[in-house]
């Protein structure tokens, strides 16, 4: 990612409380209500060294971190009526998810891991909404209609995020563990 370095300062980077999972997707949402553009590259090749910080956590640790990131990003970036449309969705949603993922893998921790990034929602509230208002009225200059004309699917949330990046990019970035590695087998 490149960014302009006085965009980079004004929205404070990344959110200081995600160390790994939608700090990206946070920024570039920011970036967007700001009335920015991101532009992708489809000729760029790009080397991610695929779950470089998440080795070092536990399962369940990673699981929670991604939800209640997921939950904390919702929350301050969409307009209110979306969010209160989305909202509900997406949390039903990611039980239904994790109530499959438990009785595929026998194991009761996604479900209790969704629960415990809500729990950490709710009872963090003060700072989301603290986060939310500045958001709103100081970063945001465009509707999350016109911030989101040009993406494909407008609720990312909705979705599985990995598998949603590597759809959308399959011929147009690789990792190191297992993507091809000539131009023949990425086509």
């Amino acid at each position: 990612m490149i960014v302009r370095r006085n965009l980079w300062q004004f929205l404070k980077g990344f959110e200081p409380l995600f160390f790994f999972y939608w700090e990206d997707a946070d920024f570039c949402w920011r970036v967007r209500l700001m009335g920015y553009k991101i532009v992708f590259i489809p000729n760029s090749i790009v080397y991610h060294a695929s779950k470089a910080t998440i080795s070092k956590y536990y399962f369940s640790s990673v699981s929670f971190y991604d939800s209640r990131n997921r939950i904390f990003t919702l929350v301050s970036n969409y307009e209110l009526k979306n969010l209160c449309k989305y909202l509900p969705i997406t949390l039903i949603w990611y039980l239904i998810e994790n109530l499959i993922k438990t009785v595929i893998v026998r194991s009761i921790h996604p479900v209790l891991n969704e629960i415990k990034s809500m729990l950490w929602c709710f009872t963090n509230l003060k700072s989301i909404i603290k986060r939310r208002k500045s958001i709103q009225m100081y970063i945001r200059k465009k509707t999350d209609k016109k911030a989101f004309r040009s993406i494909i699917m407008p609720n990312f949330f909705l979705y599985d995020r990995e598998q949603f990046c590597i759809t959308h990019t399959r011929q147009h970035a690789r990792t190191l563990k297992n993507c091809p590695s000539s131009d023949e087998d990425r086509n």
